[in-house]
C-alpha cells in the first residue's frame, strides 16, 4: 500500500496521523497493518480510530484531531508533520487538507470550502446578533435605570433649592430677632 500523502499531528501525549492511499483499501487492512507494525490506537469518544472519508460515527471532517491538523496548517504549525508524494501544501490542490487552508482569493477556492466558510459566517452572524440584541436589550435597561436616577437627582436638587431658600429665610428672620433684640437692650440702656 504506496500513500499518496500523510500528516501527523503531535500534540501533547497524543499523536494523530492522517493518511491517504493510492488505493481504496478497507478500514479492517489499515487496523491489520497497525497490528502488524504494532500501532496502538487511541479511542476518542464518539470517533473511530481508523476511519475513511466517512465513517460510522461522522465524516472525517468533524474528528477533532483532523480540525487540530486544519488549525495547525493553517497556523504554520511545526506540530504538523506533512509527507505528498507530489508537491507540497500550497500547490497539492488534490490534497486532503488543501481545501480547508485559509485563504482570501476566494476565486481559487473550491466550493465545498467556499460552503464551509458560508455556514461559519453565517453561525457567526447569528451569534453577533444574539450577542448585540442582547446588548442592546441591556442597553435599553440601563437606558431606562439611568432616567430614573436623573429624574432623582434632579428631585433632589430641587428640594435642595427649596431647603438652600428656607434656610436663607431662617438666617434673614434670625438676623432679624437678633436686631430687634439688639434694639430693645439698646433702649432699655438708655432709660435705666
Amino acid at each position: 500500500m504506496q500513500p499518496k500523502e500523510c500528516y501527523t499531528l503531535t500534540q501533547r501525549d497524543l499523536k494523530y496521523t492522517l493518511i491517504r492511499l493510492a488505493v481504496r483499501v478497507y478500514a479492517q487492512v489499515v487496523v491489520g497493518l497497525m497490528e502488524e507494525l504494532k500501532i496502538i490506537p487511541q479511542e476518542l469518544p464518539g470517533f473511530d480510530s481508523v476511519t475513511g472519508i466517512s465513517g460510522s460515527n461522522g465524516s472525517m471532517e468533524e474528528h477533532p484531531g483532523f480540525q487540530l491538523m486544519v488549525k495547525h496548517m493553517n497556523e504554520n504549525s511545526v506540530m504538523l508533520d506533512v509527507w505528498m508524494e507530489k508537491g507540497d501544501l500550497q500547490t497539492n490542490k488534490e490534497g486532503l487538507l488543501w481545501c480547508f487552508r485559509t485563504s482570501s482569493d476566494y476565486s481559487k477556492m473550491k466550493k465545498r470550502k467556499l460552503v464551509t466558510m458560508t455556514q461559519e459566517l453565517v453561525e457567526e452572524n447569528k451569534r453577533l446578533a444574539a450577542k448585540q440584541s442582547s446588548l442592546e436589550e441591556r442597553n435599553d435597561l440601563l437606558a431606562l435605570e439611568n432616567a430614573e436616577h436623573v429624574q432623582k437627582v434632579e428631585e433632589l436638587e430641587e428640594k435642595i433649592e427649596k431647603l438652600k431658600e428656607k434656610n436663607s429665610d431662617l438666617r434673614c428672620k434670625v438676623s432679624a430677632l437678633k436686631a430687634v433684640a439688639w434694639a430693645e437692650e439698646a433702649h432699655r440702656e438708655l432709660h435705666e
